[in-house]
């Protein structure tokens, strides 16, 4: 008694069906290379461009990306909608994904090919000591801006946590998460 063995109908990067088989034709689809610009130039075999230092596009135009994530980071803010959490401040916690593309650094042990999150953590804590906003949301932008300021980050995910909001029932934790990229 044999197994089920599933079949895959997936096509090889790079590849499209031609004259996909009818049903019932007992024809497998025939594969041709492919042109279109939403073919990873890596999976292709087709070399980076010199001189960049930017990943190359993945199939669904995204870019990829490697990751250096800070977690945790503490400062005290007054943020918030009523005047107390304005007068008195409270403690924010901030979570960043930075996505950025770190083989050139890698390569040549080379900090200065890479983003130095010593001072993205420093940038963040500034930003959440500053100017105060009512919304979280707000100043969750405000710290995705700040991280992208730094020429290497191509993407941020920065997730704000507000543990001691004033919210009259028990609860762990109130966060926003955000997400932002230049492309």
């Amino acid at each position: 008694m044999g197994g089920y063995q599933p079949v895959s109908r997936r096509v090889p990067q790079g590849k499209h069906p031609v004259n996909p088989p009818g049903p019932g034709s007992g024809r497998a689809p025939v594969a041709r290379s492919c042109q279109c610009s939403q073919v990873d130039s890596f999976e292709a075999g087709v070399p980076p461009a010199r001189g960049t230092d930017r990943p190359s596009p993945t199939i669904a135009g995204v870019i990829r990306v490697d990751r250096v994530a800070l977690r945790g980071l503490k400062a005290r803010g007054h943020h918030g909608v009523f005047p107390e959490e304005r007068e008195e401040g409270q403690t924010f916690v901030v979570d960043l994904v930075l996505g950025l593309d770190t083989r050139p650094a890698a390569a040549d042990d080379d900090l200065t090919k890479t983003v130095h999150y010593g001072i993205v953590a420093e940038e963040v804590v500034a930003v959440v000591q500053g100017e105060p906003v009512d919304l979280i949301e707000t100043l969750a932008e405000r710290i995705a801006q700040a991280c992208l300021k730094h020429e290497r980050v191509e993407e941020v995910e920065v997730r704000v946590h507000k543990p001691d909001a004033p919210i009259t029932v028990p609860f762990d934790d109130v966060t926003v998460t955000i997400t932002r990229s230049r492309v």
